[in-house]
Parts: structure tokens; C-alpha cells; sequence
């Protein structure tokens, strides 16, 4: 019998969930691992079921994750027929059971929720789910007792430091967006993070610092989620080639660095205090849109 060096739960609990290509008609789901130290035979399988949102009624089904073949990694793939997609408005989950085997034997099993999301960037736009969307983003730690329900109220994504794994889980369930800072400037830790962070479909968006260096690989791990690169300053932006949006520092005199308007979709930064409530935040996001009016029309506004 084959031995392992490394318990299998703790190796599966490492599983990438991620869409691929999806369209109204069907999505592509999988599940990926990495081989680490596992014997040859390994294989995952499972199934999706769903989907669920406690603002909609559903009718849920089972749809079954299958073996992809040999590979770089482990991969279990599923189409899913006529999905529904995640929003905040409509948080559409599936249930995702994903087994580890060694050929006939069954290793660890896992649950976890899965999101269908479509966040994509269009010229100097962002789109989700089809609609263009304009994020209205407020830092937690403003806000850190705050039922998830103020932030839907007040439509306002959620800007957080390095989110717990059960923090983007409950904003997956309840419908709350992240804005993700990344803390970290080491990329094997960033790809940890992208890693884990990649499969909450509330992760629209993750921060990534100036001068992370990155490469193409590691960009990949972050799914569907869209990495912006934090720039500072009033030069022209010089964004790094895995950066899909520029996160910007609004200064003094509502001043950006110059060219922002024109080159990709940009998240205008202002820090601001004395804010009550995350609707009294939302508010100010919606005063810094009318300061930047004269400059330009950006993707998202967040204090």
C-alpha cells in the first residue's frame, strides 16, 4: 500500500476553485492541486451542487467533477449548464465536494462554496457579470463591527487588509464586495495569498504594492480576480505587466498621476475621517466622484 509523506487533508484543503471560460449558457469549473508530494495515481473528482442565494429562489442540481487526465497539477473540471453568477445584489453560491484519490483510494474529502464570477476590465472600465460597475469602496477597519447587511444597504465594496479566510467567505454568502490590499512584497507569499484568496468569488479585486515584482505564473493564480498595482505620486503611471487597474492616491487638490484618464480603469484612493456610518462613508466615495468630475470618470471611488 502506498504511503504518504504529507497528511492528504491538509495537502487538499491547498485546492484551487476557479472559473474558466463562462458564458449565460455554461461555465467551466475546476479544481485544481499541486502534486507536492503525493504518489503517482492521485486524482480529484467531486461534484458542484447548486446554486443557492438567500435573496433568490432556486432550483438546485448536482453536476459532476471529473478527472481532466495527467497533467502539471491535479485537475477536476465540470461544465456547469445554464449558470447563475455571482453579485453583490444576487450572491449566487454552488456547493463544491472535491475528493482526493490514490487510484481506488479514497484519500480526504472536502466542501467549500464556489462563486461564479464575471468581473472583467473593458477599456477603462470594469464590468461584472455583463453591467458596467463603478466601485464605492470604504476601508474596514473604519467600520469592523458593521453587519455585512450596512454594507449592502449602502451598496460599498469592503477595502481590507490581508481578509481572513472567514471574513471572504461570509462577504461570499452575503453579498458584500472586497477590495484586497496585499501586505506582503515577497512573491512566494503573494502567490499563497493569491492562491487562497482567488477562489472567493467576493474578491473582485486585489491590491498588489508599487514595486512587487511578479511574474506571469504567479498572476495566474489569481483567477477572477482583478489585480490592480498601488501607485503613488504625480507622475505618469508606469503599470507592471500583471496589473489590470491602477489603485491611486488622491492628493491635497485632488490631483492623480497624470495620464490616468486614458490608460486603464483606475480606483481613486482619498482617506477620510469623522464618518459615523458605512452609509456616511458611501457618501463620501460618492463626493470624491463629483471632485474628480473635472479630471475624469473612473472605475472606483474609495475613502
Amino acid at each position: 500500500m502506498t504511503t504518504l509523506d504529507t497528511d492528504p487533508s491538509a495537502m487538499l484543503a491547498r485546492v484551487r476553485l476557479f472559473v474558466g471560460a463562462a458564458t449565460d449558457v455554461e461555465a467551466h469549473v475546476y479544481a485544481q492541486l499541486e502534486h507536492g508530494s503525493l504518489p503517482e495515481g492521485c486524482t480529484l473528482s467531486g461534484s458542484l451542487y447548486g446554486p443557492s442565494c438567500p435573496y433568490a429562489r432556486t432550483l438546485p442540481a448536482r453536476i459532476a467533477l471529473k478527472d481532466a487526465g495527467p497533467g502539471k497539477t491535479l485537475l477536476a473540471r465540470c461544465i456547469v449548464p445554464d449558470p447563475c453568477f455571482w453579485s453583490p445584489a444576487l450572491p449566487y453560491l454552488y456547493q463544491a465536494t472535491v475528493t482526493l484519490r490514490c487510484g481506488e483510494r479514497e484519500l480526504a474529502t472536502i466542501e467549500r462554496p464556489v462563486g461564479l464570477q464575471r468581473f472583467c476590465v473593458s477599456g477603462t472600465n470594469l464590468r461584472l457579470d455583463g453591467r458596467r460597475s463603478v466601485i464605492r469602496g470604504v476601508c474596514r477597519e473604519v467600520f469592523d463591527d458593521c453587519p455585512h447587511e450596512q454594507w449592502r444597504e449602502a451598496s460599498a465594496a469592503m477595502v481590507v487588509d490581508d481578509p481572513e479566510e472567514s471574513l471572504c467567505e461570509q462577504c461570499s454568502r452575503d453579498g458584500v464586495l472586497l477590495v484586497a490590499v496585499i501586505s506582503t512584497l515577497k512573491p512566494e507569499a503573494i502567490a499563497r495569498e493569491l492562491a487562497r484568496l482567488g477562489s472567493w468569488p467576493a474578491v473582485g479585486v486585489t491590491v498588489l504594492g508599487g514595486n512587487v515584482q511578479i511574474d506571469g505564473e504567479i498572476a495566474l493564480l489569481a483567477g477572477n480576480m482583478l489585480l490592480a498595482q498601488r501607485l503613488k505620486g504625480l507622475g505618469p503611471i508606469q503599470l507592471a505587466p500583471w496589473a489590470k487597474l491602477a489603485f491611486c492616491d488622491v492628493d491635497t487638490q485632488n490631483r492623480l498621476p497624470s495620464g490616468v484618464e486614458h490608460n486603464v480603469p483606475v480606483l481613486a484612493f482619498r482617506a477620510a475621517g469623522g464618518m459615523a456610518t458605512v452609509a456616511d462613508a458611501r457618501a463620501a466615495c460618492d463626493q470624491l466622484q463629483r471632485d474628480l468630475a473635472p479630471v475624469g470618470d473612473f472605475a472606483g471611488y474609495l475613502v
